[in-house]
């Protein structure tokens, strides 16, 4: 390609990443967040890593002179890692479209971790959203009480515990929408269309079986001995795996539909209920646990 060529598509990349920024000051930003990825996503499976260096440079200088905010540059660090490699590895003919969203997910998750340590060090945004925190908590409890509830609310320092988890929990969604979206350009664009496995094939490692148990162990001792670091390493332990055994149970349910035959609209529907009715949930997590650490789908197929 022409470096003509280059500079224009590194331009259009550009534009649509800004575009996109500056949808965030919109009631659009409920849905445009989700792509920020995507411009990267869409230019690096097309046109490699060589070509990404322009378009990446230009928006960085952008938003550092004209939206220098610890936030915008956090989310201009984490979308580029993010779309990058996933275009990247989308490029390679041997990588499958599930290759694709986990390596997504892990860059997510490490450029996330990265920001959060610079950020700490340098800014004091952290203590501005602890300060928030603590604000908007108290104005719960006031609406609560004046409710007149007389159940008191959870502590909130427990609450913030499993916000690390939690945080990295809300980044699955980046890579699996960006890639159902963006393969759709790419095919267009003459790339061959990548698949991901289906939802009702889907187990986690029986290791996280095991590594549930012992976290949960771990939680109870060191709640019990109130040790700081530990105390919060096994919490967001367990919340996170909570929720992906609660993803496990959502794929059993599909095996099971999938297995007599009935319909993906059943799925929604299991899941839309799963969601409406708290209690469904622990059930849910419970099947994924059973799931995961049993031969459960072997005996399913034996009976059938």
């Amino acid at each position: 390609m022409s470096r003509f060529a280059d500079a224009r598509y590194g331009l259009i990349t550009f534009g649509i990443f800004i575009l996109l920024i500056v949808s965030l000051l919109t009631p659009f930003s409920l849905l445009t967040i989700w792509f920020l990825p995507l411009p990267f996503f869409l230019h690096g499976a097309r046109w490699g890593g060589r070509s990404l260096i322009f378009p990446v440079t230009v928006s960085g200088l952008f938003i550092l002179f004209l939206f220098p905010h610890a936030l915008v540059l956090s989310l201009y660090g984490f979308s580029v890692v993010t779309g990058s490699v996933m275009g990247l590895l989308y490029r390679r003919e041997n990588v499958s479209g599930t290759d694709v969203v986990l390596g997504g997910v892990i860059a997510a998750w490490v450029s996330m971790l990265l920001i959060v340590i610079v950020t700490a060090s340098f800014t004091d945004l952290f203590s501005e959203l602890a300060a928030n925190w603590d604000k908007q908590w108290q104005l719960m409890e006031q609406k609560v009480k004046s409710l007149g509830t007389v159940e008191k609310l959870p502590n909130p320092q427990n609450m913030g515990k499993v916000l690390p988890g939690m945080l990295l929990l809300t980044l699955l969604p980046f890579p699996i929408l960006n890639f159902v979206l963006g393969r759709r350009f790419l095919k267009r664009s003459g790339l061959p269309r990548k698949e991901m496995i289906p939802f009702y094939t889907w187990r986690l490692p029986r290791s996280f079986f095991y590594f549930y148990f012992v976290s949960l162990a771990g939680l109870l001792v060191t709640s019990s001995e109130a040790s700081g670091s530990f105390d919060l390493l096994f919490s967001n332990a367990v919340a996170l795996l909570y929720v992906l055994f609660m993803i496990q149970g959502w794929s059993f349910i599909s095996y099971i539909l999938h297995t007599r035959g009935k319909s993906k609209k059943w799925m929604i529907l299991v899941v839309v209920i799963s969601l409406m009715i708290p209690p469904a949930t622990v059930v849910l997590h419970l099947l994924g646990v059973l799931d995961t650490g049993t031969q459960i789908r072997q005996r399913i197929k034996g009976r059938g």
